[in-house]
């Protein structure tokens, strides 16, 4: 349970890549994920106002974002679940 808070922190830090046309937050996640599932619970519980997009990064539009997003935050890609 206390890795939660960590792994929430960083899917909040990946989601952090805004949406500039909507103005949403962007949640990377993955289809089946359960650490994804609960970063999302755990915003959505603590963050109830903010607009999020989800993004299914099987996608391989969303997939490029991600990426992006990741590397604009300076994160490890070989470290990416």
């Amino acid at each position: 349970m206390k890795y939660l808070g960590i792994i929430a922190a960083l899917c909040f830090m990946l989601a952090a890549c805004m949406n500039d046309n909507s103005g949403e937050v962007e949640f990377f996640t993955h289809e089946g994920c359960p650490y994804c599932q609960k970063a999302l619970k755990y915003i959505q519980i603590n963050y109830p106002k903010l607009p999020i997009k989800i993004m299914e990064i099987g996608d391989p539009d969303n997939m490029k974002k991600f990426v992006r997003c990741a590397k604009k935050h300076k994160l490890n890609l070989k470290q990416l679940g």
